[in-house]
């Protein structure tokens, strides 16, 4: 069986587990020490204390990069692999063969229509000028509702309720990005922000799917 030095807070093993869940794989978790100092076990085993390690047998993978490229080269996807990997991705992208303007005219409409809010719209040359693509709106959209439930759950919980969407230019037209809020909530939050994490971040994604 696989086995995988890991720590749950490190999303490097985060990123490992979610690639051996796409492949439905099983193995052995050995949660290690937040001390470098007291991870003689890594260290004997990959001549370094960093996680995540992964023993495949014979071979010992580090660094999640290395581990992910193992474990995608050695093992076939399963039925349900490409659906794995479409829950797990942090964000979603849409292209639309307009130009960045009406995108981002069609993604307040539509944003509207779902009862989100657009609290701010930050253009790439007012956050780093030359940095961003052309046409680069940073939009932040809110669900009111969505607001109370989360602050009435935990008074610190504001990442839960602010959803980052990037709206630029392509050569075809332009992308609209919507990045998923629930990871730091997913880790720390309570059930009930969660929750409301989890369903307003459906929302807005259908919202914009929809365009």
């Amino acid at each position: 069986m696989l086995k995988l030095y890991q720590v749950e807070w490190c999303p490097e093993c985060h990123r490992v587990r979610q690639v051996m869940t796409e492949l439905g794989l099983a193995c052995e978790l050995i949660n290690v020490s937040a001390d470098l100092d007291e991870r003689e076990a890594v260290v004997a085993t990959s001549g370094q204390e960093a996680v995540p390690v992964l023993v495949d047998g014979d071979v010992v993978a580090v660094h999640a990069e290395a581990t992910i490229d193992h474990l995608r080269a050695n093992y076939p996807p399963k039925p349900d692999t490409s659906e794995h990997v479409s829950r797990g991705r942090f964000r979603i992208v849409v292209k639309l063969g307009i130009p960045p303007e009406q995108a981002l005219e069609r993604l307040r409409d539509a944003l509207a229509g779902s009862e989100i809010t657009v609290v701010s719209e930050v253009a790439g040359d007012a956050i780093a000028p030359g940095h961003f693509p052309p046409g680069y709106t940073l939009v932040h959209a809110v669900s009111p509702a969505a607001a109370v439930l989360a602050v009435r759950s935990d008074p610190t919980i504001a990442t839960s309720i602010a959803i980052p969407i990037a709206v630029y230019a392509t050569e075809q037209g332009s992308e609209i990005a919507v990045t998923k809020p629930t990871a730091t909530v997913w880790l720390y939050g309570t059930a009930e922000s969660i929750r409301v994490a989890r369903a307003f971040t459906e929302r807005v994604m259908k919202a914009v799917k929809e365009l």
